[in-house]
């Protein structure tokens, strides 16, 4: 969990490739849900657009899409 509004609520898994598919993702991704819930009174998920094991947890979890973030790369 990293902090969003200053608040730890920013959600992000990561599963050890030889690890994945045993609902670890899940587990996870739900107790830091409900914390950032309880405490802070939402959670949000950060994952690539193009990551879909995440955004499938994050869908299971009951995450919906919101936006989507933008990054500029300078110039080589």
């Amino acid at each position: 969990m990293t902090d969003f509004g200053d608040e730890r609520r920013d959600i992000g898994v990561l599963v050890a490739p030889e690890l994945r598919g045993r609902g670890l993702g899940l587990g996870v991704g739900g107790a830091a849900a409900s914390y950032a819930i309880t405490r802070h009174g939402f959670a949000a998920w950060r994952a690539f657009v193009r990551n879909g094991a995440s955004l499938a947890v994050s869908r299971e979890l009951g995450f919906e899409a919101y936006a989507h973030q933008l990054a500029v790369r300078p110039a080589r």
